[in-house]
C-alpha cells in the first residue's frame, strides 16, 4: 500500500474526495499532482551505468595475505578464520595490504587515523575508540589501503578475516 506524507487521494474519512481532479491516468480523485497510485504511475529511473574512471581501483584477488605484507603472526589460524595484531605507533603508518575477504576489527587501543590507498590518497579518516567493533563486508572487497595514525597514542587492533572453508580447500590445493 501506498503511504504518503500528505492525506489520502479519498480523503480522511475514506470517501471519496469529489472535490479534488481525477488523476490522469487512473479515477482516483488527486491531492496535488499525484494520485493514491503514483508509484505504479511513474516509472523507476535506470541506473546511470559506470564509466571507466567511475570505477574503483580493485586490488588483485590473489597474491600475498595482508598478515603478510603487514609482516606480523598470526594469532589465530583455524579453517574459516584467521587473526591477527596490527600495531600503528603515533605519527606512523604500516605497509600497505590487500584485505580479499570479509574481517572484523576490534580496537584494543584507539586513536585518530586514516586510511590511505596506494596512491596516498585518503579512503576515510577515522577516530578508533578502544573497545569499538567495526565489520568490513565483501561489498568492498578486494581493498588496498594502509593505516596512519593521526595521534599521540598507540593504535592496536586485532583483525578476524572469516573465510569460507570451501575457499581454505582450494587455497591448501593449489
Amino acid at each position: 500500500m501506498y503511504i504518503s506524507s500528505r492525506r489520502c487521494c479519498r480523503g480522511s474519512s475514506g470517501s471519496p474526495a469529489s472535490t479534488r481532479p481525477p488523476c490522469t491516468r487512473c479515477s482516483w480523485t488527486t491531492l496535488g499532482d499525484s494520485c493514491r497510485a503514483f508509484r505504479r504511475h511513474t516509472p523507476k529511473p535506470t541506473p546511470r551505468k559506470l564509466m571507466p574512471s567511475d570505477e574503483p581501483i580493485r586490488a588483485p584477488r590473489s597474491g600475498p595475505e595482508p598478515w603478510q605484507e603487514l609482516g606480523t603472526a598470526l594469532v589465530v589460524d583455524e579453517p574459516g578464520v584467521r587473526a591477527w595484531i596490527e600495531t600503528v605507533p603515533p605519527g606512523q603508518d604500516r605497509p600497505l595490504h590487500t584485505h580479499r575477504h570479509p574481517w572484523v576489527t576490534v580496537v584494543l587501543n584507539g586513536a585518530s587515523g586514516e586510511s590511505l590507498d596506494e596512491h596516498g590518497d585518503v579512503i576515510r579518516k577515522v577516530a578508533l575508540e578502544t573497545g569499538q567493533v567495526l565489520y568490513h563486508d565483501a561489498a568492498d572487497l578486494p581493498l588496498r589501503h594502509r593505516v596512519r595514525n593521526l595521534s599521540d597514542q598507540t593504535l592496536v587492533m586485532v583483525a578476524i578475516e572469516r573465510r569460507a572453508v570451501a575457499d581454505e580447500r582450494k587455497e591448501t590445493a593449489a
